[in-house]
Order: C-alpha cells, then structure tokens, then sequence
C-alpha cells in the first residue's frame, strides 16, 4: 500500500519493545513512507511529544501506571493536535467508544494489526483536513469580522444562531453572546412593523425561493431605531433541504435620514406650520362653497344682480383652494409646469398667505413697479422662491421687524451675469427681498446659499431654503444676489429673464356636458352632513340617483338593502371607526360589479396611510366642483 500523505513522522509508545516493532513492521511492509521514533516509558513520549512534531502518534492502551488516554493528555497539553490512535489486546464495544469520545482517532486490536496502515492514511488524512478548515475558518471570521455589515448564521427557524459578527454590536446596541444565548432576541430587535417583511422573506429562503432584498428596522436598547438593508440566502444540508440561513445586513439610517431630510427640506416648513389639522375641514367647506356657489351660477342668468356676487365668491373659492394646494405640498411630487406669468401678480396673489407665515410682530411690505414683469416660470415655483425668502427675513428677526418685497425691470450686462450662473445678458425681472434682521457676515453669504448650511439651531432649519431658491431661479435661467452685513440686515435680489411673450390668461371654464337622464345609483359616504348634502345636489343635478350615508356602518346596511344596482361607492377616505378603504373592501363583497371612487381632503400623506393613493386607485381631491365631480364620476364609470 502506497500513500500519496509523503512522508510520516510518528512516534510509537508501548511498554513492550516487541510490540512497538510490529507496529513499525507493518507500516514499512504496506509500503509507506515512515520516519518512526519508538519510546517505551511515559517519560520519554512526553520529552519527545514536546520536541518534535508529529504527523501521527500509535499508542498502546494499557501499561503500567499509564494509558492511552493519559497519553492523549500529555500529547495536547504538549500543543499537539496530531491524531493519537490506540493498539490494544483487547478492547469493549463502550470502552472503544468512550475512547473515541474522548478523542482518540481510532484504535486497532494488536491481532489485526493488518488495519494499522489504513487507520493511519484516514487519521493523517482527516487530521490535515481539519488543519485546512480551521485556517479557512480562521480567514473566513477575520473577514466577517472586519467588514460594517451585520453577518450572521443561524438555523431556518432562528431557534439557534451559528455566528454572528461584532458589527452586530454596533448596530443592534446588543451583545454577540445575547444572540448565542437566545438567536430570537435577533428577531425581537426588528421594529413590530417590519416583522411581517422580515418573515416572509424567511419564508421564502425555507421553501428554496429567492429572499430578496428587503429594508427593515430595529429597535436598540436604547431606544435608537436603525434602518438595515438585508439580503439573506438558504444553506441546504446534505438531504437539499435549507437548514440554515446567512444574511448581510447593511446599515442605511444616515442615508435614509439624509434623504429625509433633503425631502422635508422641500416642504417648507412655514407652511407646515398652516396645514396641521384645519386642511381636511377647509376642503370640506370649499367643497360646498364650491358646489352650492356653481349650482346657483347655473340657475341664474347673466345679467342676474347676484351674478356678480357669485362670480366673486367662486374666485374666493379657487383663490381659497390655490391656498389649500400650496398648504398640501408636504409629501407631493409636482411636475414643473413653465408658463409666462406676471411677477406683480404672484407676489400681491402670495401677499395674504406670507402675512399668515411671518405673524403679528413682523410688517410686510410690498412695492410694485407698475412695469410689464412678464416672466417663463412654473408659477408654483416662484412661489416657493418668494416664500423662502420671505421667512429666511422673519427668522432673521426673532425680535420683529420688517420685511419689503419690490419688483422692478433692470439690465443686466455680461459682466453682471458672469460667475456660476451663466445667464444671458439682458432685462430681467428684479424681485428684491430686505429686511432689518440680524444680518449676515461675509462666511456666512459665501456659504448661504450652499445646501444643508443653516445657522439656526438644530432642529429649526433644515439648510435648504436658500438652495431651493438657488436651484429654481438658476433652472429659470436667472440668477440671485445676496448683500448683508451684521446687524444691517439683509437683502436678496432675484433676477428672472423678461419674456415678450403675453402672459397667459385663466384658462376659461368648459362648456358642462350634457346632463344624464339614466338611472345610475352612487352611494355617497361622508361624515361630514354638509358635504354629503353637496355633493347629493352636484350629482342630482346630472341626473344620478343618489343614496347617502354618514358612516361605513351606515352604507354597508344599505347595500345590503337597496333593491336595485349600485354602480358607484363614492367614499371619504378618513372617517372615524371605518375608513374609506376598510368599507371598499367590505362593499366590494356585497356588490361585487360597482366602482369606487375615493375623496379626501387630507394631505396625500394621510391618504397614503389609509392605503389609498395606489396608481390603479380612483381618487378626487377635495376641494371640487360640480363639473369636476361628474366628469370623474362619468370616467370612473366608464372604465372596464
């Protein structure tokens, strides 16, 4: 027998020198390549295990005053982790398993020692093996340990954690061992929320699929709440089935705060101060301005001495719902919509909105030129240019004060222009911002207009007022300057180029379709009476049958009533005790074949908590009008 391990070196210990030559006899005869050293006393093994080291160590089992096992001992305790196989006389069935137990490689009787060979090749073998997977293992925690990811092992139920990495530390706020100790405590840290992301995901990994990539939240200790984004695969054992689970878990919070905060930063947190509670009410009662104020329009004629009047209170209305847009711009995405517009006419349209953002204390000032300011803006965002700048002037009084707003048309040269922007000489509108604050020194204008620079104290400033105003007037085409100096307040000019173009007119109202004679059912649900009395009379007057309820309660009783079909709910989506979505789902099962269409007067934001604002979803914003109403119920109606 010939072996492929090189050469060995191995030490024999018998008692009986005879007995130690058989054991060398019959490696040389299978061929191998041995270089053996034999001791016959205690003493001597121990001196040479501590010596030299050894591929292989043969060992017999009783002698006097000494066993194998106490050979085992001394071999370990010299630093050896050579493979120690026992030759005995004789030896039980427990007594070879309680050696094997106690880590001896194998054992081979003296009357057979035919198997010493092999035993020796597959302890030699098994022992090398072992070395190598140690190291990997030893490269393998050195890696998972220095690496910012969270890295763990555990079993496919979490019922027993394999490893994880220090990183775990850091980002869970917990302690390695806790996890070894109980592997739910890692399930216990995700934030109740995500639980059911995280589990399905595992899930998932147990039936053999793909987990994913999924973002979820821990709770520490502490009270801190982490962000980790998670991808996990299966390890199967040797039947294919997943027994384990090994993930990386990112740590993402300072990315996912800072685009919180750059969103947020867009907000305006002026306005956010307006909004609060009062939006849903005031949609409510513009929504029956509105319908009441379009009704009568329709009932009366031209030359009607009310016509006038109303004429006036439907221009309130929509000045009104203009208002209510620009307090709801907290969480929506709008799409910039360029159109020429007078400056003059923005700034005394925004005049009632900024005496309502810089308080009692602070006098507003406006000065018009009285000059053609027409301008190429989206006209939302000239807005949000003049309402940054007019509550960076209050902020910078916290005493009071006064802040002036002018308008006026200038000429700009190419030296005037030169710099970052790279506008074109020319006229350009002048919006020009002052105030008598604090002012600012010359660090503090270079940086001004830099994002996320604040000089506010935390938590009252995001930084990016300034660098909105930066970005909108640069997209436009124009430039901004700023001149202050400390306790002199601080003025801002914005500078948008002039256009020949006419400003555009109000786009005239259209012609109201014909009014439909059909029977068509639509269950109105509002909790507000006024409203469900409004919109009853609009869609009345367009020829629907119209069934009405205060409460979710009260419109599943009567689609279970009503006789006839119900071809529309039309729900508010935040009522109390049921909300708009939780009676769609319930009204679905009763009538199956109606469509639903969902109105609210909250922010998108709360819309979205109420599971609503889906793509596939029907929805109408309060405030509407009557026309507004029916051509989206006619559209919901008509879709398939």
């Amino acid at each position: 027998m010939t072996s492929s391990l090189g050469p060995l070196r191995v030490l024999v210990l018998d008692d009986s020198a005879a007995d130690a030559d058989l054991a060398l006899a019959e490696l040389l005869r299978s061929g191998m390549d041995v270089r053996c050293d034999i001791v016959l006393t205690p003493a001597d093994f121990t001196l040479r295990a501590a010596r030299c080291p050894y591929d292989v160590v043969i060992s017999d089992f009783r002698m006097p005053g000494w066993t194998g096992l106490d050979a085992l001992a001394a071999l370990r305790a010299s630093g050896s982790d050579a493979p120690l196989i026992v030759v005995t006389g004789t030896l039980g069935d427990e007594s070879a398993v309680e050696l094997v137990k106690q880590g001896v490689s194998d054992y081979v009787l003296k009357d057979n020692l035919s198997r010493l060979p092999l035993v020796v090749i597959r302890s030699v073998q098994e022992s090398r093996a072992r070395r190598e997977r140690a190291v990997v293992e030893q490269q393998f925690t050195q890696l998972a340990e220095n690496i910012a990811e969270v890295f763990f092992v555990v079993d496919a139920n979490f019922t027993k954690a394999f490893f994880v990495n220090k990183a775990y530390e850091t980002v869970f706020g917990r302690s390695c061992e806790s996890v070894y100790d109980n592997p739910q405590s890692f399930l216990d840290a995700v934030h109740p929320d995500d639980a059911t992301t995280l589990r399905e995901s595992s899930e998932r990994i147990r039936r053999g699929e793909e987990g994913g990539q999924i973002s979820f939240r821990v709770v520490r200790d502490d009270g801190e709440v982490r962000w980790l984004l998670s991808r996990a695969v299966g390890i199967r054992d040797t039947q294919g089935r997943v027994d384990r689970i090994s993930g990386l878990a990112l740590d993402v919070t300072e990315h996912r705060n800072l685009e919180e905060r750059f969103l947020a930063a867009q907000k305006m947190e002026a306005i956010g101060r307006l909004a609060g509670g009062v939006a849903h009410d005031f949609n409510n009662l513009l929504t029956v301005i509105t319908s009441y104020t379009t009704s009568m329009l329709g009932e009366v004629s031209a030359d009607h001495p009310f016509t006038a009047d109303l004429e006036e209170i439907m221009k309130a209305a929509d000045a009104a719902a203009q208002l209510t847009r620009q307090l709801l711009m907290f969480s929506r995405r709008t799409v910039v919509q360029p159109r020429v517009v007078e400056v003059e006419q923005v700034v005394s349209g925004a005049q009632r909105m900024l005496a309502r953002v810089i308080g009692e204390d602070i006098a507003l000032e406006i000065v018009t030129s009285g000059r053609p300011c027409a301008v190429r803006i989206d006209p939302g965002q000239l807005e949000q240019v003049i309402m940054n700048l007019v509550v960076n002037a209050r902020d910078a009084m916290p005493q009071g004060g006064v802040v002036r707003l002018e308008t006026d048309v200038v000429s700009l040269d190419a030296a005037a222009v030169s710099g970052p922007w790279h506008a074109t000489p020319g006229r350009f509108a002048r919006l020009t911002s002052s105030d008598t604050g604090c002012g600012m020194d010359l660090t503090t204008q270079a940086k001004a207009f830099d994002p996320f620079f604040t000089t506010k104290e935390a938590g009252k400033g995001t930084g990016l007022g300034l660098a909105t105003v930066y970005g909108i007037v640069k997209g436009a085409g124009g430039l901004v300057t700023v001149s202050s100096a400390p306790g002199h307040g601080a003025t801002f000019c914005v500078y948008l180029p002039l256009t020949e173009d006419t400003p555009e007119a109000l786009v005239a109202r259209a012609a109201e379709p014909p009014i439909s004679r059909a029977a068509v059912s639509v269950l109105v649900v509002d909790d507000s009476a006024a409203v469900r009395t409004a919109v009853r009379r609009s869609l009345e007057r367009y020829g629907y049958e119209v069934l009405a309820a205060d409460s979710g309660t009260s419109a599943l009783s009567i689609a279970a009533q009503h006789p006839g079909p119900i071809a529309l709910l039309l729900t508010d989506v935040v009522m109390p005790r049921m909300s708009g979505r939780e009676l769609a789902e319930q009204f679905s099962a009763l009538r199956p074949h109606a469509k639903i269409l969902y109105t609210s007067g909250y922010t998108d934001d709360s819309v979205v908590r109420h599971g609503v604002m889906e793509s596939s979803v029907a929805f109408i914003q309060k405030p509407f009008t009557p026309q507004d109403l029916h051509a989206k119920v006619r559209e919901v109606l008509s879709r398939d």
